[in-house]
């Protein structure tokens, strides 16, 4: 059976990790099938923020959590709609305007994207 981990680089978000993760949390009980687990790395430094290193580790601890797949994922990006589902293909997800546009009413600083990447 297949796991999903998403990796979320972090630094002084407190407010949208914790909107990112309740919705987030909701969406993929209401759209998948498989576990996930939720990996939030979180960069304690006050150098420039490294979402590549971040990103590495992320990707290392799914691989440690037995993760079979992965997705980068941002925290200010809420999922509205789209697959989550395992692919044998590396690809994007992206919103339609439509979408981006009714997201920012909701919450008028977000846009949404999320790159899912294969272990």
């Amino acid at each position: 059976m297949n796991k999903l981990g998403i990796v979320v680089p972090y630094r002084d978000r407190e407010e949208q990790l914790s909107r990112f993760k309740k919705h987030l949390t909701a969406f993929l009980k209401r759209t998948l099938t498989v576990p996930f687990t939720i990996i939030v790395v979180e960069q304690s430094d006050r150098k420039e923020f490294n979402r590549g290193k971040l990103l590495n580790i992320g990707f290392e601890e799914a691989k440690k959590q037995k993760c079979t797949y992965v997705i980068f994922h941002d925290v200010d990006m809420i999922p509205i709609k789209g697959d989550y589902t395992y692919s044998d293909n590396l690809f994007r997800l992206l919103i339609s305007l439509h979408q981006m546009v009714s997201l920012l009413e909701l919450y008028k600083e977000i846009i949404l994207v999320a790159l899912p990447c294969l272990l």
